[in-house]
Formats: structure tokens, C-alpha cells, sequence
């Protein structure tokens, strides 16, 4: 998701957010659409408190690349809590990743002029709500070509 050098970015985000700023920059990829699209510029924060809840999108290294993803699950009983992030468009989820690999909270995103929050409460149910249209528009979708193939 992340075009530039994954250490420097990193180190420079690290660094940013360490001192309690936000940093932007374009993303690049398209595993978090529809909520990121590729070219669209994207805000990461400082986790406050080191508050993660499943909804939130977060950014962390995974596999020597930079990945914004969203959190599905976080297991809290290992010693280092782990998370498991998926991008929107995935159907399968990411290697487990340790809260030590979190890097920021990706809390906007910049779409045609207008500036979309992805953190917080109304963020997490945009998802829900979207992510459940989608799961019964696909199973609409199938059953309907089911339908058809067997009349025919």
C-alpha cells in the first residue's frame, strides 16, 4: 500500500507520531477499497492510549511492506496481544500481526475534495452496515446465476 522505502517510511512515521502528529501520504494499491482507493491521500495518527478495537484501520509492517488494514480480531490473551487485519477488498486475512508492528491508526482519508473519517464509532458502522449490503448482494447474486443455470 506504501510506494516509498518501507524502513524510511516507517522511521519517519515512527518518528511523527511518536511526537504525537499525524502524517499523510498517497497510498498506493487497492486491498482496502472501497474505503482507500489507490492515489488517495490518507492521515495516520498516534494510537491513543494504545486503544485498538476490531473496525479500526491501522497501519503496521508486515513481511517487509506497509500495509493500512483494517482490524478483524485481536487476541488478547498472548502475552503480545495479536491482531488480525484484513484489507476490505481480501477475502482472506493477514499473517497474525504483534501490537509491536502497529505503527499508527489511519483515522482519514481524502476523496474528491472532502475528507472521510475512518476512526471512531459512525466509521466502524459504516463498515458493518457495508460489509453486510455486500455479503447479501453476493449471496443475491449467486443464487440468482444458480437459478438461472438450472432453468435453463
Amino acid at each position: 500500500m506504501i510506494a516509498s522505502p518501507p524502513d524510511l517510511f516507517v522511521d519517519v512515521v515512527r518518528s511523527v507520531v511518536g511526537a504525537g502528529g499525524a502524517v499523510r501520504f498517497r497510498a498506493d494499491g487497492d486491498s482496502m477499497r472501497p474505503t482507500i482507493r489507490g492515489g488517495e491521500i490518507v492521515t495516520a495518527a498516534p494510537i491513543v492510549d494504545g486503544r485498538i478495537v476490531a473496525g479500526d484501520v491501522l497501519l503496521f509492517r508486515s513481511a517487509g511492506r506497509v500495509l493500512a488494514h483494517r482490524v478483524i480480531a485481536i487476541d488478547a490473551t498472548a502475552a503480545d496481544r495479536i491482531v488480525c487485519l484484513r484489507g476490505d477488498a481480501k477475502t482472506g486475512c493477514d499473517a497474525p500481526a504483534r501490537v509491536s508492528q502497529i505503527v499508527a491508526r489511519v483515522v482519514s482519508v481524502e476523496r474528491n475534495g472532502r475528507t472521510i473519517r475512518l476512526d471512531g464509532i459512525a466509521a466502524r458502522l459504516t463498515y458493518r452496515v457495508r460489509a453486510a449490503v455486500s455479503r447479501i448482494w453476493f449471496g443475491l447474486t449467486w443464487m440468482m446465476r444458480k437459478r438461472r443455470r438450472t432453468l435453463c
